[in-house]
């Protein structure tokens, strides 16, 4: 049952129902199989409610009219079997959040005795990690395509189409200063796409550094036609989709990433031995884990990042939108502290964290849960290269970032 206007693809249903139709042939059981669609949005329709009647009146032998008809609906206390009419207040009753903290907890305390050896623990943390997000390496330098070249006073902006995993792309930006030298890089990765923080951009190219600004995976170009007033957030539909090939959107983004590292690393115009890097909120996550699968990426600045996994499955309300920073059964094997951990000695700058409910962590969280990371930069001798600030206005950004990236 489809209809052709849905957020879900029609060409999709169609080309999955004439797959699935030839092994019903295979069994020679053709009429155990059919289709219906209906020109509407997401939608029970009647068209395709008469064709559910139909079916199931064919193949129970059920007798009847397959038509809708005007029923009188039972009340909502004629529908109550619990007092209450729901499970979860009822005696005994456990909602989903009941059972995913109890076995959350147990895993939690699973990662506190693993880090008691953080030495093996990171080693254990940067092998689990590739396998849960579903991280592959990129083994070449991908293919690219010049696009264009707009000059402004003091730099040019270049766009360019590099060759993603399979037959993905992935758009960008890069700004370049005027100055004939080799440029240090910074690839700026926000979740609205390179057409965010503009000004940001502009600051940094100024400041004598070419910026790199992609559309990773589910991002800008790539990132479906939703307005901000959709209801359907295209995250949750590219977190769907990937969790359904077995990986997690994240890895696939930190795939991209290391991507775009190759492709500043062919460049005879780049210093590709100075690469540093800035993520923004949802995208913190992706940028971790490629900075811990490749550690081409010298400095990080992560802009209100999510503090832990842990946070959002601890407490019963979170926002929503988180989701498709998570790593589906992350938590048997790491949380986000410690594949942050991993990135040590290199520096780390950690702006404005962000906590379960996108709002700024408080101090006792922070204290809590970056603990692996702090222990992990001073067993390797460089405290300072740690560097975690909350409360941040946005001018002591741009000072904070002048002296990360001196």
């Amino acid at each position: 049952m489809s209809t052709t206007r849905d957020f879900f693809s029609i060409q999709g249903a169609r080309e999955t129902y004439n797959e699935v139709k030839k092994a019903y042939k295979a069994f020679g059981k053709e009429d155990n199989l059919s289709m219906t669609e209906d020109d509407a949005p997401h939608d029970s329709t009647r068209k395709n409610r008469e064709a559910m009647y139909a079916f199931f009146q064919k193949h129970l032998n059920l007798p009847g009219n397959p038509m809708d008809e005007e029923v009188e609906f039972l009340t909502e206390e004629e529908l109550k079997i619990t007092e209450t009419g729901q499970v979860s207040t009822s005696p005994g009753g456990k909602t989903v959040f009941d059972i995913n903290k109890a076995e959350a907890q147990t895993l939690i305390q699973n990662l506190e005795n693993s880090r008691k050896d953080l030495s093996k623990h990171l080693q254990l943390v940067r092998h689990s990690a590739r396998q849960l997000s579903g991280y592959i390496h990129p083994d070449r330098t991908p293919g690219s395509i010049f696009v264009g070249r707009y000059q402004h006073e003091g730099f040019s902006v270049e766009r360019y189409i590099l060759n993603g995993e399979g037959e993905c792309v992935i758009p960008l930006i890069l700004t370049i200063p005027d100055r004939c030298e080799k440029h240090p890089v910074i690839i700026y990765i926000h979740s609205q796409g390179k057409e965010a923080k503009k000004e940001d951009i502009e600051w940094l190219t100024r400041k004598g550094f070419a910026v790199l600004a992609p559309d990773l995976t589910g991002t800008g170009e790539t990132g479906g036609a939703y307005t901000a007033e959709s209801p359907y957030n295209p995250w949750y539909n590219t977190w769907f989709g990937s969790i359904l090939i077995g990986r997690s959107i994240l890895g696939i983004q930190a795939g991209d990433i290391v991507r775009i590292i190759r492709y500043l690393e062919s460049r005879d115009d780049l210093d590709s031995n100075n690469i540093a890097a800035v993520a923004w909120g949802k995208m913190c996550p992706a940028l971790i884990h490629a900075a811990t699968f490749d550690s081409t990426i010298c400095r990080i600045a992560l802009m209100e990042p999510l503090i832990s996994y842990g946070s959002i499955v601890m407490n019963r309300y979170y926002n929503p939108g988180l989701v498709s920073s998570i790593v589906a059964g992350a938590l048997t094997s790491y949380d986000l502290p410690d594949i942050t951990a991993c990135i040590a000695p290199r520096k780390l700058l950690m702006i404005n964290i962000a906590d379960q409910s996108n709002n700024e962590a408080s101090s006792e969280l922070i204290e809590k849960e970056m603990g692996i990371t702090r222990s992990a930069y001073a067993i390797a001798g460089c405290k300072e290269n740690l560097i975690i600030k909350n409360r941040v206005t946005e001018k002591c950004i741009e000072e904070l970032l002048s002296s990360w990236l001196e």
